[in-house]
């Protein structure tokens, strides 16, 4: 019964699967570890979620629903519109990507990219708000679905699932946050459907996988359902192995990475003193400006070095995943924790108290929801987290300029309600203020 977009839960909500699981499930690299180290890293994360909670609460308290709300920047009929228009855009960058066709936009090839994969968040979003509302229904839902699985599955031929999982998270909440429902059938499936994929990821990366760059050899658009049944046979057989270590709850995990930090720090490894954090400023200058700029995992790369994880040159090839608890204890210690759960807790509440008097379309939720979609990829550290927000901030701004190039005449006149207001009698049809002072 909460309003706005609920970005503080969802991010805690995944600490489960990485965090508590692994110790339930008893891992073999967690228990190299004595009980009490096990004990104080799942204290460290607690400490961590109870800060960023208590400064999201401090934000969000006192606040109720409006019974007057924004009105939308679209009308449903330019809503659909501009969904087709961001899977086409989408699309057409990732299969180009796929090819190695973009290898001429040098050093603009950041900017493209954040512009091109943020234009597609944003049209999922907008998929999942127009089918909540049924306007999108028929044969345009039919074409809509298709680039929707298509975007979801070039993204997955790179295997790596965390691009299109957020492809499908983003539709998801706008389903959830038009419609007022949460459609656990397709949850249920796509959670089992990833599962699968995930069980048998490593098996399809040693086959596929290109040892002198780090990359994988790319399907075309004609393989595409090959591999997709290759890789989902694969995981069905992993699943079914009594292996342990291969599925995608024992895969997805950070508290060994958390474990290995404070058993080092500071007893063999100094704390970093913010030194990952001193990257940021060089990170957010635009590669077409500095050629030579620090590349986006350069703070993750420094740690997974400094820790023993990888060699300087394994990291050319490779990336350790650390998140945000492991790497500000590996800076400050418990008092980093603090001080991040502080910054990430006002940073959502702060996002949900602006979203709380958005309508679906408006530029307070699709801030909120391309945070919230960023901020559920655990593994990532500060300074690319802030990069990826700064940049998908500069291509919402773009998307929504050219929103406001459509006719004004022709946007919604109708001030929208949140699917949480019909407790406080406020209607999805309730007219605009300004056309009521008209009357």
């Amino acid at each position: 019964g909460g309003v706005g977009v609920p970005v503080l839960p969802a991010v805690a909500t995944l600490h489960i699967i990485y965090y508590a699981f692994p110790i339930v499930r008893g891992r073999e690299d967690i228990l190299e570890y004595a009980y009490a180290d096990v004990l104080r890293a799942a204290a460290t994360v607690s400490l961590f979620l109870a800060i960023a909670t208590f400064s999201a609460y401090l934000l969000l308290r006192g606040m109720r629903t409006a019974t007057v709300l924004r009105a939308g920047l679209l009308s449903d009929s330019q809503m659909v519109t501009l969904v087709f228009l961001g899977l086409g855009l989408g699309n057409l960058f990732l299969v180009a990507g796929a090819s190695d066709s973009l290898w001429w936009l040098g050093g603009f090839f950041g900017l493209v990219r954040s512009i091109a994969l943020t234009a597609l968040l944003v049209a999922c979003y907008f998929l999942g708000v127009a089918r909540g509302r049924r306007v999108l229904t028929g044969g345009r839902w039919v074409v809509a679905g298709g680039g929707l699985i298509l975007a979801i599955a070039v993204s997955w031929s790179s295997l790596y699932l965390v691009g299109g999982l957020m492809f499908l998270l983003a539709a998801s909440v706008g389903y959830v946050t038009s419609r007022g429902q949460v459609p656990w059938l397709i949850v249920g499936i796509s959670v089992v459907l990833v599962s699968i994929l995930h069980a048998g990821k490593e098996e399809m990366r040693h086959r596929y996988w290109r040892q002198e760059s780090g990359t994988v050899a790319r399907a075309g658009l004609a393989q595409l359902p090959s591999l997709a049944l290759e890789w989902f046979r694969v995981g069905l057989q992993t699943v079914g192995s009594p292996s342990p270590g291969r599925g995608a709850l024992d895969r997805a995990s950070l508290l060994q990475i958390l474990l290995k930090v404070q058993f080092l720090t500071p007893a063999f490894i100094d704390y970093a003193n913010g030194e990952t954090y001193a990257m940021l400023p060089q990170m957010l200058t635009p590669r077409f400006i500095n050629r030579d700029k620090l590349k986006s995992q350069a703070a993750m790369d420094l740690l997974n070095v400094r820790y023993g994880i990888q060699s300087v040159e394994g990291t050319e090839t490779t990336a350790v995943g650390w998140g945000l608890i492991a790497e500000s204890y590996a800076n400050f210690g418990f008092v980093g924790v603090a001080l991040i759960g502080i910054l990430v807790g006002a940073a959502c509440g702060l996002l949900t108290r602006w979203s709380a008097r958005g309508a679906s379309v408006s530029v307070p939720t699709l801030m909120a929801v391309a945070v919230m979609v960023s901020l559920i990829n655990l593994e990532q550290v500060l300074a690319s987290l802030v990069t990826s927000l700064l940049q998908s901030t500069i291509a919402i701004g773009v998307f929504i300029f050219v929103l406001r190039l459509f006719p004004a005449g022709r946007r919604s006149k109708v001030r929208e309600a949140s699917p949480f207001d019909a407790a406080s009698g406020t209607g999805l049809s309730r007219p605009a203020a300004s056309n009521v002072r008209g009357r």
